[in-house]
């Protein structure tokens, strides 16, 4: 009787607990925070734990009926003054014990019911929906296979939510911005002409190897409303997106300047137009040619310049230096469009020399 006091008391507190559970998923479920599904689990969770801690009382109680003297007394007997008074007083009171059997195999019969509710409420959920609406990229079981609620069924993507990815450098991140346009390229020769878009996210972390962080781009419609089949996720792209405002400048090959102070021989390898552009090299023309060895210095130098080629003769141009990269430089002051240079002069040559430029 003691064990069965300590299980009562113990079904007594779970009872507790589940019923506070089933008022938290109640309130969930009329605010729309939990589906209809996980409701129906926890109910019948909390009628089968009702249900054991009834089931447990009444069986304490079925131990306890005729086996004390307060049992007949509240029976409506008196004290047995005889054991055959007292067999007879237990034969009645037996009776009682097949009435509480009785209602224990009710309590068993709604434990048997909730539990065929609970299966077939699971059977209900075998067949799995997707959350979203989209295209199967990837499909990881098939029919008959047993699954887990951590197993991956399939992989959907939205084609109404395409995103180009870029890596940027750190030094461009300042110069980009949520919403900035984009054009985007498919590589050649793909069907699609190019596309516009906006910078909807830069990541806020810098890849310690690369030195850059990922740009994702929106494609802007009709490229992102799904109706573009040539589009896939995971195909490469080309995106150019401007950074600031467009301007005219002039490109020379860093090989053309020099020191003023220099020596230099007679001949030129090389000569090129210095022509306008949006930050790219300009057109350029050759002359006779010949191997470079004069050193250079850097673009900051005051005394840097050029040799400048009118009429066959060669002339000293100083210049001003801007920005340099893959092998250019900008040339702020010193030349104009459209002067031929010497792209990569030797040792020996000087200002007022005549040259012979091929076309």
């Amino acid at each position: 009787m003691e064990k069965a006091e300590a299980e009562l008391a113990q079904k007594r507190v779970e009872y507790a607990h589940v019923s506070e559970v089933w008022e938290t998923k109640k309130k969930l479920f009329q605010a729309g925070g939990i589906p209809g599904g996980d409701l129906e689990a926890i109910r019948t969770q909390y009628a089968k734990s009702k249900t054991e801690w009834e089931q447990s009382a009444r069986d304490l109680e079925i131990q306890r009926i005729g086996l004390r003297d307060e049992d007949l007394i509240k029976a409506g007997y008196g004290l047995p003054g005889s054991k055959e008074e007292r067999i007879t007083l237990l034969k009645e009171v037996g009776t009682r014990t097949l009435q509480a059997e009785r209602n224990v195999a009710q309590g068993e019969l709604s434990i048997a019911r909730a539990e065929l509710h609970r299966i077939e409420l699971l059977l209900s959920e075998t067949e799995i929906r997707s959350p979203l609406s989209g295209v199967v990229s990837q499909r990881a079981i098939e029919i008959g296979e047993k699954v887990s609620p951590e197993s991956l069924l399939f992989s959907l993507y939205d084609p109404e939510t395409l995103y180009a990815q870029v890596e940027l450098h750190e030094r461009d991140i300042p110069r980009i911005q949520i919403g900035q346009f984009a054009q985007v390229e498919l590589d050649a020769p793909n069907p699609i002409p190019s596309m516009r878009g906006k910078v909807r996210l830069v990541t806020p972390y810098l890849n310690p190897q690369s030195r850059s962080t990922l740009v994702k781009i929106l494609l802007d419609p009709p490229y992102n409303m799904g109706t573009h089949l040539q589009l896939f996720p995971g195909m490469f792209v080309r995106v150019r997106i401007p950074m600031g405002p467009t301007e005219k400048v002039i490109r020379i090959p860093e090989s053309a300047v020099l020191e003023d102070l220099e020596r230099l021989a007679p001949e030129a390898q090389a000569s090129s137009s210095a022509g306008e552009g949006k930050g790219k090299p300009s057109r350029s023309e050759s002359s006779e040619s010949s191997e470079a060895t004069t050193s250079r210095i850097p673009a900051s130098s005051p005394n840097n310049f050029v040799f400048i080629v009118r009429n066959a003769t060669l002339f000293k141009a100083p210049v001003v230096l801007g920005d340099r990269s893959e092998g250019k430089v900008t040339v702020r002051s010193g030349i104009e469009e459209g002067d031929r240079i010497v792209v990569n002069p030797s040792r020996g040559l000087v200002e007022g020399e005549r040259v012979e430029v091929l076309e």
